[in-house]
């Protein structure tokens, strides 16, 4: 008996099984499709880390549950968002087990299922942009909440428009975005979150912005919190995550800030659905933003990144494809889907990435939007986790686009 029916799979998850299915393991080329970061977190973070581990007090071993040591929250937002939480009494932060479990908790902190509320009673469902990884959409569907889609289109560089919001009687509870943006690697300026601001204030309306880049800017881009704090009345909240600035992925750590209710909703929410994140690990990395080590290191990482992009869009510009958006932050390149490859007319850009991983050991990550006219643009994803600076791996990939030929 299946009880959730034929609810999406993960994406990442879904292109991991194709890619095994048809090389029997996982290759480093994958990276190019799951964009994880192929290096580790610094040695000095590490070593601190590992002190606390040996570290023979049971509080150090034993669960965190919301705990902050060391204003942990409060040094990693201002090392990666360049923001001082401590200039806004208004506000207050939360140690976060990684952002991918929080995101799904959001709609029932924002009383998914419940009536009547006194200060929402008239706002229902949830928003959020796409194209973007949809878990606030999936976790939606699981509980029968109404999820609708702030299309960002390629044709406006991806840009938050209030102008695309979509239109119902009853204002959301929440509108999440993702900025700057997975696929779309585009910041957001002021005077956007300016006027989404604004929005949600008119309506009551919760805004949740998913930083985990924040810290990997290669462009132009203004963190949500930098804004929306200055707005004492607006229920908000910003997350940020270890995972992408430490290449810190399987540590679980993030941090979040916010309007004092939503951020202490969230934390009671929180409670009953984890215990913490591991206590060597929080405490380690609280230690380790308090030094100015942090900022130093975490940028040499940004520019690790922003160095592999400029030589990896070129190998892809080179051989035909066409960007949809500048790379202005993190680590991934969005191109248009090609229509032909070695011409063949591909279908849509999921034939066109399982062909082209056949053909050359190379896999995407397929996303679309709904154009204004009814039409669908369709995207291919890459990654720059995958050392471009080797000269024999870049030459191994230049090497690699000339057997295929693409075409729009």
């Amino acid at each position: 008996m299946k009880y959730l029916g034929n609810s999406p799979e993960n994406i990442f998850q879904r292109i991991r099984k194709m890619y095994i299915g048809h090389y029997g393991k996982v290759t480093d080329v994958l990276n190019a499709a799951t964009g994880q970061p192929d290096s580790v977190p610094p040695m000095t973070l590490r070593k601190l880390v590992a002190k606390w581990v040996l570290n023979e007090e049971n509080q150090t071993h034993t669960y965190w549950d919301n705990d902050d040591p060391g204003e942990f929250c409060m040094n990693m937002i201002r090392r990666v968002a360049r923001f001082d939480v401590k200039q806004y009494e208004h506000l207050a932060t939360l140690v976060l087990p990684g952002e991918k479990s929080m995101l799904p908790l959001m709609p029932i902190t924002c009383a998914a299922k419940q009536k009547n509320l006194p200060k929402v009673a008239d706002n229902e469902g949830f928003i959020r942009t796409i194209p973007s990884y949809d878990l606030l959409e999936t976790w939606a569907d699981y509980i029968d909440a109404p999820c609708q889609r702030w299309p960002l289109y390629s044709a406006e560089t991806f840009r938050l428009n209030l102008k695309n919001l979509p239109k119902s009687e009853k204002p959301p509870r929440l509108i999440v975005v993702v900025k700057p943006g997975n696929p779309c690697p585009v910041g957001a300026s002021r005077e956007e979150w300016v006027e989404l601001i604004e929005y949600c204030l008119k309506h009551q309306i919760r805004l949740v912005n998913d930083g985990a880049y924040a810290s990997l800017i290669h462009g132009s881009h203004v963190p949500l919190c930098q804004v929306a704090a200055e707005y004492p009345d607006l229920e908000w909240m910003e997350i940020f995550s270890a995972s992408k600035a430490l290449s810190a992925c399987g540590w679980r750590l993030g941090s979040a800030v916010g309007s004092a209710d939503f951020i202490t909703e969230l934390a009671k929410v929180k409670g009953n659905a984890d215990s913490g994140p591991f206590g060597p690990a929080l405490n380690g990395m609280a230690e380790y933003f308090r030094d100015d080590i942090a900022s130093t290191e975490m940028e040499a990482i940004q520019k690790m990144y922003e160095r592999r992009l400029k030589i990896a869009t070129k190998i892809f510009t080179d051989a035909g494809f066409k960007l949809a958006c500048p790379s202005d932050a993190g680590f991934f390149m969005l191109f248009h889907c090609p229509k032909m490859l070695d011409g063949k007319p591909m279908k849509d850009n999921e034939q066109f990435n399982l062909e082209l991983m056949q053909k050359v050991d190379l896999v995407g990550v397929p996303f679309a939007e709904t154009r204004p006219d009814g039409s669908e643009g369709q995207f291919i994803r890459f990654s720059a986790c995958i050392d471009y600076e080797d000269e024999a791996f870049a030459d191994k990939m230049r090497a690699e686009m000339k057997k295929i030929t693409i075409g729009y």
